[in-house]
């Protein structure tokens, strides 16, 4: 989104539990002809993750407004895997998507190998 990050995804598999943090990034611009730039991120750990096959739901803790700590009601996703190194990620709006599995093309993410320190 305007060639900057929208979000992250980091999942982690350990001792047969399912967590991670999904990363949104705040975008913005001081005028309508400047440049985009990221102005803040928001990490949220991913709440009641379930893997199904290649699917994976969960959700996140979600502000009312990007400026207040108010929470609304938790978001739902749904991320299914595409192939060796490709997810597709949906924001479910309603139950009857989550039924019917109608989620139209979904936003595609790619993984990203992150390099430890003392490793290759």
């Amino acid at each position: 989104m305007n060639n900057l990050p929208g979000i992250d995804l980091k999942i982690e598999y350990a001792d047969g539990k399912i967590s991670g943090v999904m990363i949104f990034y705040f975008q913005e611009r001081s005028d309508p002809g400047a440049p985009w730039h990221v102005a803040s991120e928001s990490p949220v750990p991913l709440l009641v993750p379930h893997v199904e096959g290649k699917t994976l739901t969960f959700e996140v803790q979600h502000h009312k407004c990007h400026t207040c700590p108010e929470l609304g009601p938790s978001v739902k996703f749904r991320m299914e895997l595409a192939g060796p190194n490709e997810a597709l990620l949906w924001k479910l709006e309603n139950e009857e998507q989550e039924k019917n599995k109608e989620l139209g093309p979904g936003l595609k993410l790619v993984r990203r190998s992150e390099s430890h320190p003392g490793t290759s």
